[in-house]
């Protein structure tokens, strides 16, 4: 609510605020109360023993501030020497729940029984309440027996289950220990739980302990069993004693544990389902997860920790590494990795989740691949790209810009080649017109991320104003990679992701308005002399904008009177402004007029117009004169009276019509008119007294009326009778050309002619009817497909008359016929004035499409020009007889065959036949099939077989199911040969036939239906060079069915060439399956190669076991696979990072070739300046050559280095080793031998020599000064000169010494390079002393060299005093 009037103010300053305090409420300091655990007696039990009894307070509801509860001990059996203390406080800081009061049990050696006292809270204290449970009692139990405290030595022990009864691994011994007193005879009995009845023995028995004994044994043996079973834990038990004695409450009790059997903590396992997982980037439906599940199979007892490690390790996952824990009894566990979420673009990444160690007893299975999971990342954030136009949306472009750049941004990822695809819209700019029309494609290529589309701007003269046409991004397709997998597999994302289209994918271009866009106004030329009549109501005067029509602009007018008289009386216009609207090119001004009955002449006006605005030009044209003509009739009204159209038979006889003219309205002035006949059927004039004639000549003439006349004159006009049949005729009676005195009279405007039509006679146009060959049914062959067409001519003719130009119209028609085969299917045949005959001409079309027979009609549908059409020969026939094997043609090819694998994994021949020409009726196709390497005497499929093609079907498939188990090879087939067709219907014309040539065929056996011959996929691989891993793709050539393949490391035996040593590869043997359809699996090893062995490292598949679907195999081409065979040249560690000095002379780099050492390899190597200078500081080698024969793996790189007398600081150059290849070269090259992507350059750091940053010194080692002798001081300058070297920044202490300095003692100390004990002990002159009241101020200086700085100066004062004195020394010393 609005209120108005002054804003509130503070009237009473210093009490405008307020203290609202909220009291304490809910018990804020809480309610102290008891929190221990009672019998069932309601006590709580303690021993001699325990020596500290903690009894726990609980502060419930607040915990407000600090607070505390004072407590009292109240002796009853038990005195107060059996505990202390006896009372005390309890404290609670703020914030504080729990606390304990703390009372010790005195431990004494007198044998006492049970005795009790009692513990109370008295009073709570900082505003805190005593709860309910304020008392509590304790009991001290029994103790210090004189006759023995009965208790076990070892609470627990641990023992072996028995392999054999009385294995003597299996034996366990627990001593029994009788403390305290050892006074008479002691039976004590023991026992085993229940639990342990079936795995030790015995469950129980007695110890007698004499008079003094203090130690009996109790030997317990485990019991063999064939149960696997983890760690079981038993309780031993003293349970009786006599002769009063006691059993210790403490170690009454002992356990007893029997190790878990071997392998009972599990073996550990990725389970199956889970060795391949799949896991992308959290999407809003998809969390970022994936779950591996391990189990540890049989073995299920313990709690057990696996650790587990995914590499390569880097930061696409939240954890890289882990722990999970399987609790005792539980069979599996899940490893949850999470994705970690970035705005990086990857591409599809393979990691690799492997089983590192495990804990509690359990091992990790190396079986199968089961200690290692694929993890698959799947693409993300736009690997390829993101393409789109750049910022701003809308471009502007002057028309005279001739070319214009539009980029396209590749965001997100560079990788791959993209094609873009784009093109031009027109909008209000104009293709080909305005700009250039283009479509076409950009292709990035990798690391690419901007390309220009370029577009001509078409200049011209024509005004426009701003116009616009878009550029549209219509597609995006990778090329390279070509083999990336889009199926969606996760959340709706796929293993890779596709390049696409950003947000921005329309550019607008707009060209800047040009060429007078605004315009030109002016009058249209028809505005120039304008013509209304009175009785329009409104003259509508055009104005024009020519040229340019764009904008919003204006013109003003105004208007003059001439002989028209304004302000309603005649017309009606006030001045005003025309407004063009953007794009309108025309407008007018609009007169109103007044339309009165008084009898006027002709009136006008002037429109001119005066100023335009909005940016146009005002033209030529810029006065219109509006005449008004006369109205009203003042001269009179001339028109015919009567009927206005007269319809007449044709005449037998001579027939007079008389027309009347009359004139009324005005009748001012004597009036002339003129009349003429026009016709007949045209609007030209009547020559001739043929048909119609007036006073026996051409009907014209003229009529006068007189001044004042209103009066009637007639015209007689003469119809002459038929001589023979006649056409219908049309002819007009029009009055024209009025002339008066002083001004005309006008023609009616609706009586101003006469209409007069005399009607045909007989049939003077004709009746039209087929004739001739026309009457007769035609039989046509259809004409071959490379042949022309054949014209059916059919004559029509008419009888009766011949008059006038006629028009025939005609349709084709067919019951069984589309049409298609003839042109046209209807037409017009005209039949010219004076003409009888004509004829229509019907295309039979050639084709080689298969037709039954076809039966047409051809119809006479209608006839224009008068004549008429014939009721009874209006039709004609003709039939197209059947062609082009109208039942089929059969045929079969290769490409359409093929073997199929069913869901079911069932595999059948897909037989796939065709038929071409005509599809008519019911045909039978037999066939033979039979398999290329069958072997004798088995089955593979039926031998023949036969196909129905029902009527109208063009194809059929057949699907014929391979016998199972049989061997099928890869790119094996089964020929299938065509041997009959048969025709099943009736009324058959052209027998069906086989296509030749076309009879035989071939199914290829793809890899998924054929049986597997499993090798590796490539001969040679890399290892990873950081971590020592290798991925062994083992492949099957055929995927049908489930094979388990068998690999171990190393060579066959004998393969591995001498001097060689076979490298260790982890796991040295695995077993993987391969489910159906599954064509390679990828096998993680690690290599475990030795620096100083010359090693082969290598795999092959061994065995291979079908599970299902026929034989397998190991293919023998392909059954090895080496890693890195030929090697990997590398600088040695020790030659990566090399130091060396000038004198040293020579450098020598030791080459390592790492893994594989087979063969001859030349390494090629070169240096390269950094630092250093070429043939200056080192010699350069620019084509440097080693050669490693087989079994070599170390080699050496020799450099000269150069000593030279100049003071350099560390310089640095390189060695590159740049190529590596087989000696001799082989012609195709592999994938070994390669040069190291990690260690493949030496970095050679040349020392610093010849004191590169100089040698310091005083350039004059002693220097003389006298006092001054006036009371002042003066300055001793020294200069300290840097020799040899200036390079770097450098810092020097400069400091006085020998005066006493308070650094004297420990400057002297560590002045052994100076040389300055020696020259202090050398001098025996007098000290100067040095402070400000003595000889000379001392210093502490560091000065500073800068790069190229050879001098620095150090000022010492010189102090005057009034003592006589000999020569004084002291030392300057810089360090």
């Amino acid at each position: 609510m609005a209120v108005s009037g002054a804003v509130p103010s503070v009237k009473r300053p210093q009490e405008e605020l307020v203290l609202v305090t909220i009291n304490e409420n809910d018990d804020a300091r809480g309610i102290i109360q008891f929190n221990v655990t009672r019998t069932s007696q309601g006590v709580v039990e303690v021993y001699e023993g325990i020596e500290m009894m903690r009894l726990p307070l609980s502060r419930a509801r607040g915990r407000y501030r600090d607070v505390s509860v004072s407590w009292q001990a109240i002796p009853d059996s038990a005195s107060a020497q059996d505990f202390q203390p006896h009372s005390g406080e309890v404290h609670f800081l703020d914030g504080q729940g729990e606390a304990t009061i703390d009372i010790k049990i005195i431990d004494d050696t007198l044998p006492e029984y049970h005795e009790s006292f009692s513990v109370q809270l008295l009073e709570a204290k900082g505003g805190a309440e005593l709860g309910k449970d304020r008392y509590v009692v304790i009991n001290i139990l029994k103790n210090d027996s004189p006759n023995g405290h009965f208790g076990f030595a070892d609470m627990q022990k641990s023992v072996l289950e028995s392999e054999k009864a009385g294995d003597p691994n299996g034996v366990v011994h627990f001593d029994v220990v009788r403390s305290q007193g050892s006074q008479g005879d002691v039976l004590v009995s023991w026992e085993l739980d229940n639990a342990a009845a079936a795995d030790l023995q015995p469950l129980g028995g007695n110890l007698t302990f004499k008079e003094g004994e203090t130690l009996k044994r109790i030997t317990l043996q485990t019991l063999p069993d064939n149960t696997l079973e983890g760690e079981e834990h038993f309780t031993l038990a003293l349970v009786s004693v006599t002769n009063n004695a006691d059993i210790s409450p403490t170690r009454g009790k002992a356990t007893v544990v029997i190790q878990a059997n071997h392998g009972a903590s599990g073996v550990i396992a990725i389970l199956p389902g889970y060795r391949s997982v799949i896991i992308a980037e959290p999407s809003t439906d998809y969390d970022g997860t994936a779950n591996i599940v391990i189990g540890r199979g049989v073995g299920r007892y313990a709690v057990i920790t696996v650790t587990w490690q995914l590499t390569p390790r880097d930061a696409e996952f939240v954890e890289a590494s882990g722990t999970v824990t399987l609790d005792d009894l539980q069979e599996n566990a899940t490893i949850v990795i999470q994705a970690v979420d970035d705005l990086k673009p990857e591409q599809r990444q393979v990691y690799t989740l492997s089983l590192v160690s495990v804990t509690g007893g359990a091992v990790i299975s190396t079986i199968g691949g089961g200690n290692k999971a694929r993890v698959t990342m799947a693409a993300s954030d736009y690997p390829h790209g993101l393409f789109q136009f750049g910022e701003p949306e809308k471009v502007y472009v002057p028309e005279d810009a001739p070319q214009l750049s539009v980029p396209v941004m590749r965001d997100q990822g560079t990788v791959g080649q993209v094609v873009v695809q784009y093109n031009t819209v027109q909008a209000t700019a104009i293709a080909d017109v305005d700009f250039r029309q283009v479509s076409g494609t950009l292709t990035f290529g990798p690391g690419e991320d901007r390309q220009n589309i370029l577009i001509a701007i078409q200049q011209d003269q024509d005004p426009e104003g701003d116009e616009e046409f878009v550029i549209k991004l219509s597609s995006v397709q990778l090329i390279i990679p070509a083999n990336n997998n889009y199926t969606k597999i996760i959340a709706g994302q796929s293993l890779d992701m596709p390049p696409a289209m950003g947000l921005m994918t329309n550019k607008t271009i707009v060209i800047e308005r040009n060429d007078n866009a605004e315009g030109t106004i002016e009058f249209a030329a028809e505005a120039i002399n304008f013509i209304v009549r009175e009785e329009s109501d409104v003259a509508y005067i055009p104005v024009i904008r020519r040229g340019g029509t764009f904008g919003r602009v204006g013109v003003t007018y105004t208007s003059r009177s001439i002989t028209a008289r304004p302000n309603g009386i005649d017309y009606y216009l006030d001045d005003g402004e025309l407004i063009f609207s953007d794009g309108v090119a025309m407008a007018t001004i609009n007169v109103s007029l007044v339309d009165d009955a008084e009898r006027e002449v002709d009136e006008s006006l002037e429109i001119m117009l005066m100023r335009v605005s909005g940016g146009a030009k005002l033209g030529a044209l810029q006065v219109a004169m509006v005449t008004i003509p006369q109205s009203d009739y003042p001269y009179g009204k001339i028109g015919f009276s009567g009927p206005t159209a007269i319809i007449i038979p044709n005449p037998s006889a001579a027939r007079a019509l008389t027309f009347t003219m009359q004139r009324n309205e005005g009748l001012t002035g004597r009036q002339t008119v003129r009349w003429r006949l026009l016709g007949p059927n045209s609007d030209t004039p009547v020559d001739s007294t043929e048909d119609i004639s007036y006073r026996n000549t051409i009907p014209r003439g003229m009529i006068t009326f007189e001044e004042e006349e209103l009066g009637f004159h007639d015209i007689e006009l003469v119809v002459n009778p038929y001589t023979g049949p006649e056409v219908e005729k049309r002819f007009i009676l029009v009055a024209y050309n009025v002339k008066g005195r002083p001004g005309s009279a006008e023609i009616s405007p609706t009586a101003g002619n006469v209409t007069l039509t005399v009607l045909k006679h007989g049939h003077p146009n004709g009746i039209v009817k087929f004739v001739g060959s026309a009457l007769q049914p035609l039989n046509v062959v259809e004409p071959s497909r490379n042949d022309v067409p054949i014209h059916l001519t059919l004559p029509i003719s008419r009888r009766e008359g011949t008059a006038g130009t006629i028009e025939v119209h005609w349709r084709v028609e067919s019951l069984n016929s589309d049409t298609a085969d003839i042109e046209p299917y209807e037409g017009v045949t005209v039949i010219r004035d004076g003409e009888r005959n004509g004829q229509i001409v019907v295309k039979v079309l050639p084709d080689d499409i298969g037709e039954m027979e076809e039966k047409f009609t051809v119809l006479l549908t209608g006839v224009e020009g008068g004549a008429e059409l014939d009721t009874r020969d209006n039709r004609s026939f003709f039939t197209i007889k059947a062609n082009d094997d109208p039942h089929g043609v059969f045929s079969i090819s290769t490409e359409a065959q093929s073997v199929i694998v069913t869901p079911d994994l069932k595999r059948q021949v897909h037989l796939n036949f065709t038929r071409h020409q005509g599809a008519f009726g019911l045909v039978r196709v037999t066939y033979n099939i039979v398999y290329n390497q069958a072997q004798r005497g088995v089955t593979y499929v039926p031998r023949s077989g036969s196909v129905m093609f029902q009527n109208g079907q063009q194809e059929v498939i057949d699907n014929i199911d391979i016998t199972s188990d049989v061997q099928l090879d890869l790119e094996s087939y089964f020929s299938i040969n065509l041997t009959d067709v048969t025709y099943l219907g009736v009324d058959e014309t052209i027998p069906p036939r086989l296509q030749p040539g076309k009879t035989v065929a071939l199914a290829y056996v793809p890899q998924q239906a054929a049986n597997s011959q499993v090798g590796f996929l490539h001969s040679m691989v890399t290892a990873n060079e950081i971590t020592n891993e290798a991925i062994l793709t083992i492949n099957r050539w055929g995927s049908y069915g489930e094979v388990e393949t068998s690999w171990v490391s190393g060579l066959p035996r004998g393969a591995l060439p001498k001097g060689l040593t076979m490298g260790i590869v982890s796991p040295q043997a695995d077993r993987v399956i391969m489910y159906n359809g599954v064509s390679s699996v990828n096998v993680s090893v690690m290599l475990l190669p030795k620096s100083s062995s010359a090693e082969v490292f290598a795999a092959q598949v061994v065995a291979v076991n079908a599970r299902t679907g026929g034989p397998a195999q190991v293919r023998q081409d392909s059954s090895i696979v080496k890693v890195d065979p030929y090697g990997v040249v590398q600088f040695a560690p020790q030659s990566r990072d090399v130091s060396i000095t000038e004198e040293d002379g020579e450098l020598k780099l030791s080459v390592h070739r790492a893994y594989g050492s087979f063969g001859r390899i030349r390494v090629s190597y070169q240096t390269w300046e950094s630092t250093a200078t070429s043939n200056h500081d080192y010699e350069s080698i620019a084509n440097g050559v080693l050669i490693m024969d087989q079994g070599v793996i170390l080699a050496t790189i020799s450099v000269n280095i150069r000593a030279d007398t100049e003071p350099e600081t560390d310089e640095v150059f390189y060695v590159n080793i740049t190529k590596v290849e087989i000696v001799p070269t082989p012609s195709r090259n592999d994938v070994s031998p390669r040069v190291s992507q990690l260690s493949a350059v030496a970095m050679v750091t040349i020392l610093g020599s010849n004191d590169a940053y100089g040698v310091l010194s005083f350039r004059t080692p002693e220097t003389s000064v006298r006092e001054s002798n006036d009371g002042t001081t003066r300055t001793a300058l020294l200069q300290i000169q840097r020799k040899g070297g200036v390079h770097g920044r450098i810092q020097a202490t400069v400091r006085t010494i020998g005066g006493g300095e308070p650094w004297q003692n420990s400057t002297i100390r560590n002045s052994e390079r100076t040389g300055l004990t020696e020259a202090m002990a050398s001098v025996h002159t007098a000290r100067a002393t040095a402070g400000d009241q003595f000889d000379y101020l001392p210093i502490s200086h560091t000065i500073v060299f800068e790069p190229g700085e050879e001098v620095k100066t150090v000022d010492i004062t010189i102090l005057d005093d009034p003592f006589p004195e000999p020569d004084e020394v002291f030392f300057c010393l810089h360090y």
